[in-house]
Formats: structure tokens, sequence, C-alpha cells
């Protein structure tokens, strides 16, 4: 038989224990309540951290659209270094491939975002890809800085315009047609706009690109200072090295050139010309890479070509050799018969001349004054230079977010 004494102390112990057991569970609890509160206010930071570096990435954004010179202004390196946005601080800093924001206006850039709310740390990076932007004159069929002059029958999809004013004498003019002043005559039979302001035309430094990339012709070995019967092209240059993407350029030290009875399949800048140099009788010619110009011209230019097709027979000329496949075809005969054809963008930086009768596919931009003369000018324009601007027909560049380039690169 158990002793009351004895109940007494085990009753004691288990009431001792019980209350124990009881103050370890809720000891426990608010441990628990303790770090649950810990790890959602660790999740809330890190959220708000989150929000703090898409921020920084916006005011990054902010700073590019809205400032056109930022490659200067701003350059590569921290753009903001810990710096309060909402509840935290943001670090940007800007990065490119080659570490030199100014070099090269077609570079992308990259954006890196550090958001910090207490703990939590967040980084985000973008890529903003630039888009150019055309000017405005390439738009246009034709587009002169200079007065344009009608004499006789012009065909054009798209508008021809004029920095200065517009006269038609015994022409029949089948295009709209804008000048920045008056427009002269009756026989337009589409819209006329005059007083519709001016169009942005290339500064004197257009020529500067082509000519850095280009393979320099001396004209001192062209027959009679021309180019006749020949064939040039990224792989084909009868007069010494040849250029991949079909860039020629050739002094003229103010002499005259001519461009007769040729296939050329490239870019071809013409230096210093004296204001008779053309292209006359029967070309077929386009560039080789299809986002650069046909022709540069430093000086006024007149093209005169024939209503006959180049033959090879008529020339004695191979024009599709091996070196320079015609669509892609090539052979050794002389029986082929090619298309009279200009077509690009041809840039004058004097007065262009339109005459006889001219096929062309793609557009004219004019430095001083057009005169269509004698005959039909059909010239039909696309959308290829507006969309993909070449080098000095830009202006400006657009830096648009690569959505595809968000990313989270760090989450702690």
């Amino acid at each position: 038989m158990v002793s009351p004494r004895v109940r007494r102390g085990t009753a004691y112990l288990l009431v001792l224990v019980t209350v124990m057991v009881t103050v370890a569970i809720g000891a426990s609890s608010v441990m628990v309540h303790r770090v649950r509160r810990v790890r959602l206010d660790r999740v809330g930071d890190i959220e708000r951290a989150r929000a703090v570096a898409q921020a920084g990435l916006e005011l990054a954004t902010a700073y590019i659209q809205s400032d056109s010179a930022w490659r200067t202004n701003r350059g590569l390196g921290i753009w903001m270094d810990g710096e309060s946005v909402l509840d935290g601080v943001v670090t940007l800093t800007a990065v490119d491939d080659d570490g030199d924001a100014e070099d090269d206006p077609s570079d992308a850039v990259t954006i890196v975002s550090e958001g910090v709310v207490g703990s939590a740390k967040q980084i985000v990076s973008a890529t903003f890809q630039p888009v150019p932007v055309a000017l405005d004159s390439l738009s246009y069929a034709v587009s002169a800085e200079g007065n344009v002059g009608f004499e006789k029958v012009i065909n054009a999809n798209a508008g021809i315009a004029s920095n200065g004013a517009m006269a038609a004498s015994s022409a029949t003019v089948n295009a709209d047609v804008y000048a920045s002043s008056t427009i002269l005559g009756l026989t337009y039979t589409r819209g006329k706009y005059p007083s519709s302001g001016t169009r942005q035309h290339p500064s004197t430094t257009v020529f500067d690109w082509y000519i850095a990339n280009g393979t320099t012709i001396n004209r001192a070995l062209l027959p009679g200072g021309d180019l006749r019967k020949i064939v040039l092209a990224p792989n084909s240059n009868p007069y010494g090295a040849t250029n991949p993407r079909g860039i020629y350029v050739i002094n003229c030290a103010n002499n005259t050139i001519k461009i007769q009875d040729c296939r050329i399949e490239g870019t071809l800048v013409l230096l210093n010309v004296k204001s008779d140099s053309e292209i006359s009788n029967e070309v077929n010619m386009k560039p080789a890479d299809p986002t650069l110009p046909l022709l540069l011209v430093q000086g006024s230019f007149t093209i005169k070509t024939s209503d006959k097709d180049l033959s090879e027979s008529s020339e004695k000329v191979n024009f599709n050799p091996a070196t320079a496949p015609y669509n892609g075809s090539s052979d050794s005969d002389q029986t082929d018969v090619y298309p009279r054809r200009i077509e690009g963008l041809i840039y004058v930086s004097g007065q262009l001349t339109f005459d006889d009768h001219i096929v062309m596919v793609g557009q004219a931009v004019v430095g001083g004054a057009s005169i269509f003369k004698a005959d039909t000018h059909t010239i039909t324009w696309n959308s290829t230079y507006v969309n993909n601007p070449p080098q000095g027909f830009m202006r400006r560049y657009n830096m648009l977010l690569d959505v595809a380039s968000v990313a989270r690169v760090l989450d702690e």
C-alpha cells in the first residue's frame, strides 16, 4: 500500500512536468511565430526589393528615351549609386560589349538594376536595342533640297518633294508633289501640297562611312576616265582589289566620269565629279547589299539612259561571269540580255538631272535642284530604305527594350 505522502509527491511531480511541458509548448509557439514573422518579413522585403529593381529599369528607360545624347551625357558605368527609390535603394549600371558607349550608335546597351530593401537584394537586367529612324527624305521617290522642275512625263508611286519651289512646263506629273513654297503648273494629275514644310537630308559627312569601308579605284586606270563595258561586283573589279560588300570609291578630282554599258552590283561612290558626269546608254545597276545605297555622288550628275536593254552580243562582253552571277546564274557566253534598270538609293549632293528614258526602282535624294527633262521617267519607290536606313541616312536611333532579354540576375 502506497503511503499518502508518496501519492502527494507523485501528483506534485506530474503537475510540475505538466507545467514544464506547457511552458515549453508556449515558448515553442512563440519561437515558431517569430520565425514565421521573420520569414514573412523576409518574403515581403524580397518582393519590395524586386519592385525597386524593376523601378530602376523603368528609370533607365526614361533616361534613354528622354535624352538622345545619353551616350555622351551618361555613357557606361554607374548611373545611380544606392539612391532611394520607393522604400529601398537602387543602383543602376550600364554596360555594352565593347566598353565604349560613343564609338557606335548601333551598339546595344544592357542596364543592370540592383534593388535593396533591408537584407533582401534583387538584381535584374535588360538589353536595349537601337532601332534606326530614317531621314524623312527617304519616304519619297525623289526628295530635293533645291527646286524641282518637270519638262516631260514622270510616273512615280510615291511623292516627289522639294525644300524649295516646284514647276511643271508642258509636263505630265503622275505623282503627288510636295514643296516648301510654291507649286506652279497645271499638269499635275495627283495631289499638290505647296507650303508643306521641308524634308530632312543627309549632312556633308554622308560619304565618310562609305569611304572608310570602300575599296578605292584609281581613276587613272579607267580607259578615258570612264566606267565602260565592265562588271563591277563584290568579287569582280577589273581595276584592282575587290570589296566584300561591293563598295567602290573613285575620286574624280573634278574630272568628268561616265558610266556606260555596264552591269554594276555594288555601291559606287564618286567624289569630286565634274558637273557633266553621267550614267548613260544601257546599264543594269543594283547594290550588292540591298540595305546599302547604289550610288553616292559628290557634285552634280545626270542620269541619261536609253530605252534599250543591256546586250552582251552588242557590247561583246560577258556580263555574268563566274565572279559576278546575275540572279545566281553565270556562264561564259555573250548571248544574254539584261533589262535596263537602275535599282536602289541614289544620293547626289549637287543637282540631279533625269534625261531620256529612266526606269528606276528605288529613290533619289538630292542636295541641290532636280530636273526631269526629255521623255518618260518611271520611278517605283519601295520601303526598303525607310525601314532600314543606311549609314548617313538616319535621323537618330530609338533605343527599344528587348523584352526577351529581361532576366533576374540575383534573387536573395
